[in-house]
């Protein structure tokens, strides 16, 4: 009962869902779920054109880069040996918000370059996975995502301008998640440039939701056993534990939300 209450829609967002669903129907648009579907919904607020231009957007994207033909494991091992460290788990903000961790000193775009397609394909599916994993439910959808980054001991070599367009992409005008904070952890003085350069693509929404923070502020938005332990936190499940968790959680919304608004047996 309590994985439906958290997949309910209101009447408004059902009303959505089912108007969307019925042109996914009419466009022929290949979608994994009724969930999905959902997703798409609230993410765009019944604006079916946004909708379906965000649908085909990932449609696309899948199918260029072959992205159901690797699982998520071997992508996550793939990309932490370019990147060691760059995911980490994270508890829920003290909003309840899911979030994502991300240690922008472990990235670098030059070793993900380096590794051609492959390692691009493992970036987009350890990116989406964690896309999944902080959507795992109607609720969570709805509420939105926070991020959590550090950002310490971040250099130009931790930053590209090319990859950051490509995964902005992603968050704004493809993948169906809203994300209502981005709290930058422990920033140099190089950041307000780098920001400055990704000023150019991100919207102004997502703008205003950037927030430059010390560490011992990490707190003010999470709960201390909430806050991966490089951020001088507690929290101590591994990336791929809390993964395997999440997309499980997110299975049975699938199933729960489907079981909910399929028609009725007469």
């Amino acid at each position: 009962r309590m994985q439906a209450d958290k997949n309910e829609l209101t009447p408004q967002e059902l009303a959505w869902f089912r108007e969307l669903k019925l042109l996914c129907e009419t466009h022929h648009m290949e979608v994994s779920s009724d969930y999905e579907i959902a997703c798409y919904a609230l993410v765009c607020k019944g604006s079916t054109v946004k909708a379906l231009s965000r649908m085909a957007k990932m449609k696309k994207l899948e199918r260029e880069h072959n992205l159901s033909s690797i699982d998520s494991v071997t992508a996550y091992q793939t990309l932490a040996k370019l990147c060691p460290g760059m995911f980490a788990a994270c508890g829920r903000d003290k909003q309840g918000r899911p979030a994502i961790f991300f240690d922008f000193s472990k990235c670098f775009p030059s070793a993900i370059s380096g590794g051609g397609e492959e390692a691009w394909k493992c970036t987009l599916k350890v990116l989406l996975d964690a896309f999944d994993a902080s959507t795992a439910s109607i609720h969570d959808v709805r509420e939105g995502t926070s991020w959590l980054c550090n950002c310490n001991g971040m250099g130009w070599s931790n930053f590209s301008f090319e990859m950051e367009k490509k995964i902005s992409m992603l968050y704004q005008d493809g993948y169906p998640i809203k994300i209502k904070a981005m709290y930058l952890s422990n920033p140099p003085f190089i950041l307000n440039a780098m920001i400055s350069i990704c000023k150019v693509f991100l919207k102004k929404k997502l703008q205003e939701r950037i927030k430059t923070i010390r560490q011992d502020r990490a707190s003010d938005f999470f709960e201390q056993q909430n806050i991966p332990q490089v951020l001088a936190g507690s929290f101590q499940v591994k990336y791929e534990d809390w993964l395997k968790d999440q997309l499980a959680t997110r299975q049975k919304s699938v199933a729960a939300f489907t079981a909910q608004v399929a028609p009725s047996a007469s």
